[in-house]
């Protein structure tokens, strides 16, 4: 599969984007200066790694309590 083909696809599996989304979506980023789709991708990377749930509520968080959990 070629890397546009993979990209469209991944896209594609967020909710409300379609494939013809996807294909637009993905000649946007190939029209942008390659920087703009590495910081997409750190981002994503970064969103992986370091958000997690709440241990307490399930909330998304970037710490084992959220927030709201963490407040005394």
């Amino acid at each position: 599969m070629s890397a546009i083909e993979e990209l469209v696809t991944e896209l594609s599996r967020l909710p409300t984007i379609g494939r013809k989304s996807a294909w637009r979506l993905t000649y946007h980023l190939l029209k942008q200066p390659p920087e703009q789709s590495q910081r997409l991708a750190r981002a994503l990377e970064s969103l992986a790694e370091r958000v997690c749930r709440c241990e307490r509520c399930f909330n998304l968080t970037e710490s084992p309590l959220c927030a709201v959990c963490a407040d005394p």
